[in-house]
């Protein structure tokens, strides 16, 4: 893709010109430099935030929390690295990089997204497998599976983007959206397979997943309400009851991020599969910034929504802020009592200590927190 010298980004020559002329111009710059700005700098700590909350509180091994990480991993890259580049051509107005370093940045942003999405669609099905199939779940889904299906993800993340590099497609700067990427008008055919496998595939098979995992989590929640009044069933809908919210409280999480993503990157994807060519210079640099905002609204969604990430994020920046270890009133009360118990054994009987279960509680009680939490 060469670089276009009389994009909108450039200013021309104003030595001779009236300086009020251009005013609006330079206005527009300073603005686009400053929403750049604040989306990487939110985008960046938000997304190393969830990261490392995550590692912190020792969820990693959860399952579902390594795709969490994963997707932070990929938004990080468009955040901490792609968009500093953005800026730095809007500043210099056109780009700003060498060939090289172009091709470089647009394979990786590339990489990026198609991971984002994929990483979405292990959540969805995570989730599902965890809610509809639990015994399934529990026998398949290993530790060393869910690392191999993360490695997957880049894996093929790398398989869609790599013919941009033998010919099908390219990569170079884009003057209408200000920054290097993939060549959307260079292989109509490439953008059609691009974006049919990297994203309304993948949208196909989310919605499918929570579609599916709606109606069960609506036909338990019936069957929770079909108890007998009883001492016993009391205590036992009640239980059901905390464990069915928990679930549907990360369900609308997950739910509310995945709108998030179809709001920002949807206009992107119908432009450049439907018309790359006769969309025009501003309209492709709005949806296309709009869709690489979305690398900073993840984490506000986590927060927002989800009390387990919202107290782990507090845990984080207490323990940066204060240097002070969270207490272990701050954990959940079935982890405090677990460890309560843990640490009386030990005094007991060293040998039992590894055996114990918190007193009152059951491995169904443990298996509720298996999964993204």
């Amino acid at each position: 893709m060469e670089l276009n010298t009389t994009s909108a980004g450039q200013l021309p020559n104003t030595t001779t010109a009236n300086p009020d002329t251009y005013a609006p111009i330079y206005a527009l710059k300073i603005l686009e430099v400053v929403y750049l700005s604040f989306i990487t700098v939110i985008g960046t700590i938000g997304n190393l935030l969830v990261i490392f909350s995550i590692i912190y509180a020792k969820r990693v091994h959860k399952s579902g929390n390594l795709f969490i990480i994963n997707l932070a991993v990929a938004d990080l890259i468009v955040t901490g690295f792609y968009l500093p580049t953005v800026i730095a051509n809007v500043i210099a107005g056109g780009n700003a990089l060498p060939n090289a370093a172009c091709q470089v940045a647009a394979y990786l942003i590339t990489v990026s997204c198609v991971c984002s999405v994929s990483n979405l669609t292990c959540i969805a099905i995570n989730r599902y497998l965890v809610i509809v199939h639990p015994c399934w779940y529990e026998a398949h889904y290993t530790k060393r599976k869910t690392f191999l299906a993360v490695l997957l993800v880049w894996i093929w993340s790398n398989f869609l983007t790599s013919p941009t590099l033998f010919g099908w497609s390219g990569l170079g700067y884009d003057p209408k959206m200000v920054g290097c990427a993939w060549d959307d008008q260079a292989a109509i055919s490439y953008n059609a397979t691009f974006m049919t496998l990297a994203v309304f595939a993948p949208l196909i098979t989310i919605c499918i997943c929570y579609g599916r995992l709606y109606r069960c989590v609506r036909n338990r929640g019936r069957w929770i309400r079909s108890f007998a009044v009883s001492p016993s069933n009391v205590l036992r809908q009640a239980k059901e009851r905390r464990s069915l919210q928990k679930e549907i409280n990360l369900l609308k999480t997950l739910a509310t991020a995945l709108a998030f993503f179809i709001l920002c990157w949807m206009p992107y994807a119908f432009s450049v599969t439907f018309d790359p060519k006769g969309i025009p210079h501003k309209s492709k640099q709005i949806v296309a910034w709009f869709g690489l905002s979305n690398s900073a609204v993840n984490f506000i969604v986590y927060g927002v929504m989800n009390t387990t990430y919202r107290k782990g994020y507090k845990n984080l920046l207490r323990l940066l802020c204060c240097c002070k270890k969270p207490t272990l009133s701050r954990l959940p009360s079935v982890f405090r009592h677990y460890n309560e118990s843990r640490n009386n054994n030990e005094h007991a009987s060293p040998h039992r200590a590894n055996n114990s279960l918190p007193v009152g509680e059951s491995n169904s009680n443990i298996h509720q927190y298996k999964g993204v939490s």
